[in-house]
């Protein structure tokens, strides 16, 4: 099996909001190059907060993350900075994501000048060939992000998280707000990208069916705690844990 990419170790993160409240509670696992995470529960389980937490948006209250074999739980400033040549998200909302003022090819072109050495010409070439990587064409560089479609803005967002070569992709419900035609050709796209970029991926979704379509292995998150984790397609369609029979069982019964 390949090197872990990221180790979650025993996190936890509680918010204070008239009483406490146990976002994570002893979360632990680790995900590895070329493999996809997917972590899966229903609103309020702790899901976000967890992609938040290690993308290093929140602290947590205690646990370890390492990235790329480096402990990274602690680290501020310059140190932090650096990380982000590692690792990158792809949000929820994504429009919400870019600055309504710039077109999306200056926004990618942001990262390469602070991640590359790459000239302003080289920084041209490399905005047009992740963009057609993602699926879009040169010309979308110009566009605002208010200018694009969905589907368009959520493959610049993945542009402009391969900007820097991620060894560590999180997409938070990057799919969610697309119908679903357009959700299966981002799936496919995210898979094709963590195979051929060895790019591990921690996939966060409420949708089971999605999850088992593309994820390798799954964690069930039940009020901030690990209800259950295994290889995808186990997981999803055995489920062992009564959350997890409750959650396809909500599934299976919403089809129907």
């Amino acid at each position: 099996m390949a090197e872990p990419v990221l180790i979650m170790e025993h996190l936890c993160k509680a918010f204070a909001d008239g009483r406490a409240v146990q976002a994570l509670e002893d979360v632990s696992g680790q995900v590895a190059a070329g493999e996809i995470l997917g972590v899966v529960g229903e609103s309020g389980s702790g899901k976000s907060t967890l992609a938040r937490v290690v993308m290093r948006l929140l602290e947590p209250d205690s646990g370890t993350l390492r990235l790329c074999g480096r402990e990274i739980t602690r680290l501020r400033g310059a140190a932090l900075r650096r990380c982000y040549g590692r690792m990158q998200m792809v949000f929820q909302d994504v429009a919400g994501s870019f600055d309504p003022r710039l077109p999306v090819g200056r926004s990618i072109a942001e990262l390469l000048e602070n991640f590359t050495d790459l000239d302003r010409r080289g920084r041209t070439a490399e905005v047009a060939r992740l963009l057609e990587q993602a699926g879009l064409t040169a010309a979308h560089a110009a566009a605002l992000p208010s200018q694009l479609s969905g589907g368009e803005c959520q493959r610049a967002a993945i542009a402009r998280a391969l900007a820097v070569k991620p060894r560590l992709l999180v997409c938070d419900e990057a799919t969610s707000a697309l119908d679903v035609s357009m959700q299966a050709q981002i799936v496919e796209l995210i898979h094709r990208l963590a195979r051929e970029m060895s790019m591990a991926v921690l996939f966060i979704s409420h949708d089971l069916a999605l999850v088992d379509s593309l994820c390798d292995r799954v964690m069930v998150l039940h009020r901030g705690r690990v209800v259950e984790a295994g290889a995808a397609r186990a997981v999803i369609q055995n489920p062992q844990d009564p959350y997890t029979r409750q959650l396809r069982a909500s599934v299976l019964s919403a089809d129907g």
